[in-house]
């Protein structure tokens, strides 16, 4: 199945950035990804954060699987920025600028943050 994170760490000059790595595939009609180290089986996006991702592969003509690269900071070639906006059931709400759009983020993201990050910055690639 698919490969899951991959945490990365970049050194800057004042703090460490962390990006990570997901692979996301498509299951029944929707974006999911799996971490078996975090115990995530087919965690889907959803609440606007699915759009955003498809308006990204649609760009690059991904079909079916990619590379979701994300960070609290920014990183080279990121392609969209989420603004944190605030908490509901759990998760929490981001606006996105370059789309202008909200997407809601569930509360996975514990798994992957301590606090819900007042940023990410996320990119989407093609898997080789």
């Amino acid at each position: 199945m698919a490969r899951c994170c991959l945490p990365v760490t970049f050194p800057t000059e004042k703090t460490m950035t962390q990006i990570r790595i997901l692979e996301v595939f498509r299951y029944n009609g929707g974006l999911v990804f799996d971490d078996p180290e975090k115990g995530l089986d087919k965690e889907a996006f959803v609440a606007g954060i699915d759009d955003m991702l498809e308006t990204l592969m649609t760009i690059k003509g991904i079909t079916e699987r990619f590379k979701l690269t994300f960070s609290p900071q920014p990183f080279p070639g990121y392609e969209l920025s989420l603004q944190w906006q605030r908490p509901e059931f759990e998760g929490n709400w981001y606006y996105c600028p370059e789309l202008e759009t909200e997407g809601w983020l569930c509360p996975a993201l514990y798994h992957y943050f301590e606090t819900a990050p007042q940023a990410l910055y996320v990119r989407v690639d093609p898997l080789a």
